[in-house]
């Protein structure tokens, strides 16, 4: 399985030869988006607090058939809130 970026900057956990990969924090609440740093998490929390709660429930009710599936938030016409698919 690839590393998760970081869901603000987009960096990679990088890896020297030989050593363990560079472990990322990740969302006490929802454990689905990661972080490169506690800057990042910090910066990204205003708009990841609006779906966080959703965004774990949506995962563990459907969980994605692989890696490869990706998540998307859609915003439908017809309601105030954003769906998961």
């Amino acid at each position: 399985m690839a590393p998760q970026p970081c869901t603000w900057c987009n960096r990679t956990p990088s890896t020297s030869s030989g050593s363990e990969q560079t472990a990322f924090k990740v969302c006490g609440a929802c454990n689905l988006v990661f972080y490169c740093s506690t800057g990042c998490q910090k910066s990204d929390w205003k708009y990841h607090k609006l779906v966080c709660k959703q965004y774990g429930g949506s995962m563990s009710s459907t969980p994605r058939p692989s890696q490869l599936y990706k998540l998307a938030l859609v915003f439908p016409i017809d309601t105030d809130s954003p769906a998961f698919r």
